[in-house]
């Protein structure tokens, strides 16, 4: 059983999530909360795990540093037991919970330059704020139905941090022109693997998946619209249309978007485009800025 403190915190339900997947390994372990004050008998019963409670010393807790400040249980727990890759995946969820653990607000101290609105934004978008809400709506019901809550809103985190992992490599398959400002990819074209290229300065991607045939540009790229005329005479010589969806080439309004298939419709037949063109003429474009 994983033993945790009653009116649970970010950081106690970060670390029994952790400690029934990661240490104890079995989805249908139990879990229980008493004070934080126990102090259990000297010999404790084999099975027992005390997760972010000092339990009379028989429990675990964060490290401290010189200074004094302390760190989340959850981070000892992912350091101790994790493999590398789950280590990866999971060191956004580290940080935040450990700057929670630490200050109490975690936006605040992570982004302390943020404008205070912005910060608020964010703290009340957050996993701290949802955890609010659940103890919130089963007030009176203990603390089991809450950490249930949490479980799969860190299983999804987890989930999502193992496929910023796979993105990542697929990223690294990328052929990237003009010193990396345009990558091209053929097949495995996904929103994670575009955040991982945008995030490595790539300004327009160029892809290739099934029929799907497109180019969509960086966010922080607003200067130049993928619908350019240049990008446009290129489709048209193919013989092919602009329109909206099916067999011809949609063009975002906004301008960061303009492709024969994607994610939500794809193309019903290939492309006759060269790929190639595409990427020549969106690195031209990107040298007259």
């Amino acid at each position: 059983m994983i033993v945790t403190h009653e009116k649970v915190d970010l950081d106690a339900c970060a670390s029994v999530w952790a400690a029934r997947r990661f240490m104890c390994k079995d989805p249908n372990s139990r879990f229980g909360f008493i004070s934080a004050a126990f102090t259990p008998p000297s010999v404790v019963p084999d099975g027992l795990v005390f997760v972010d409670i000092d339990a009379g010393g028989h429990g675990l807790k964060g490290t401290r540093d010189a200074d004094g400040t302390t760190h989340s249980c959850f981070a000892l727990i992912v350091e101790r037991f994790c493999e590398d890759s789950d280590k990866r995946a999971l060191a956004p969820l580290i940080e935040f919970v450990d700057a929670q653990d630490i200050s109490a607000n975690a936006v605040r101290h992570l982004a302390p330059g943020l404008d205070r609105d912005v910060q608020n934004i964010l703290l009340r978008t957050s996993i701290v704020e949802v955890l609010w809400g659940l103890k919130e709506i089963y007030e009176g019901q203990g603390d089991k139905d809450v950490v249930d809550q949490m479980f799969m809103i860190f299983e999804v985190l987890y989930v999502n941090g193992l496929q910023r992992l796979k993105a990542e490599a697929d990223a690294d398959r990328a052929e990237l022109l003009g010193d990396g400002k345009v990558a091209i990819i053929r097949q495995g074209a996904t929103p994670s693997v575009n955040a991982v290229l945008f995030d490595r300065g790539v300004a327009v991607i160029v892809y290739e998946d099934g029929n799907d045939l497109g180019v969509i540009r960086n966010p922080r790229v607003s200067w130049i619209r993928m619908d350019h005329e240049d990008l446009r005479a290129i489709v048209q010589a193919a013989g092919e249309a602009v329109g909206n969806g099916g067999d011809t080439w949609f063009a975002h309004p906004a301008g960061f978007l303009f492709c024969r298939g994607s994610g939500v419709a794809h193309a019903p037949s290939p492309s006759r485009v060269d790929l190639r063109a595409l990427g020549d003429c969106a690195l031209r474009l990107l040298k007259r800025r």
